[in-house]
């Protein structure tokens, strides 16, 4: 299970793209389909918001994966195959991550993976939005259905308790969701966002050793759930795995 919060500067033109934050539930364990295990799907619930708690979604998140062998070499692949290589196949007498004082971690890993994934769900809310410039009740967001494709595809880099990423994340929407933002004279503009939206992040982390979170640095250009305003700017996050 974990938690992710995104704060930051995301403004365009001085309209202003909102934080997100993202509860996920347990992950369904990652099944190999078709018995390969560079195809892999999984099931996993979500509760997408904001930072103003206007929007509220309740999905379940289905994902499907290509994960190519020859670049499949995360640090922690690389322990189950150094692991393996010593014949041990028990999961429990892998070193701890981010434990490199043990021969069996590799300081260095990379990865690269194609997704396919199918959101659905409910905005379970009848949000008010409020003008920032005064404060007054401006309208309503409206519960309503999410269904979404989600392709997806993902690169990163690892050293040690530091990893670069790069992410291109597309959703289609197959039926409007109602949204809203403020442009820069602080006037609301209601909208239905459909179709094609995409979003490019470029990231940087760092995991404290022996914690269960990571501080995150990213870039991101283009546009994401669940608000789908323009972001372009630089967030600050965190996450905290249970």
């Amino acid at each position: 299970m974990s938690n992710t919060a995104n704060i930051g500067i995301n403004k365009v033109n001085g309209a202003a793209a909102k934080d997100v934050i993202d509860t996920a539930g347990p992950t369904g364990k990652w099944i190999d389909l078709l018995n390969v295990p560079s195809l892999q799907a999984s099931l996993s619930p979500v509760w997408e918001t904001d930072m103003e708690w206007d929007k509220q979604n309740v999905l379940a998140i289905a994902d499907f994966a290509w994960l190519p062998i020859k670049v499949n070499q995360s640090q922690y692949q690389r322990a189950i195959d150094h692991a393996f290589s010593k014949n041990t196949s028990d999961y429990s007498k892998l070193p701890p991550q981010g434990d490199f004082s043990d021969p069996g971690t590799p300081k260095w890993g990379w990865n690269f993976e194609i997704h396919a994934g199918v959101d659905g769900g409910r905005d379970v809310v009848n949000s008010p939005v409020k003008s920032s410039k005064t404060g007054a009740v401006v309208g309503y967001l409206p519960p309503f259905w999410a269904s979404r494709f989600a392709p997806e595809l993902k690169a990163s880099l690892q050293y040690r308790q530091v990893e670069w990423t790069e992410d291109f994340a597309g959703l289609y929407l197959f039926q409007p969701e109602q949204s809203y933002f403020t442009d820069s004279s602080q006037i609301v503009h209601f909208f239905q966002a459909s179709g094609w939206k995409g979003a490019n992040t470029l990231g940087f982390s760092y995991s404290p050793e022996g914690k269960n979170a990571a501080f995150t640095l990213k870039y991101q250009d283009g546009f994401s759930a669940p608000k789908f305003n323009r972001a372009n700017g630089v967030t600050f996050g965190v996450t905290v795995k249970y």
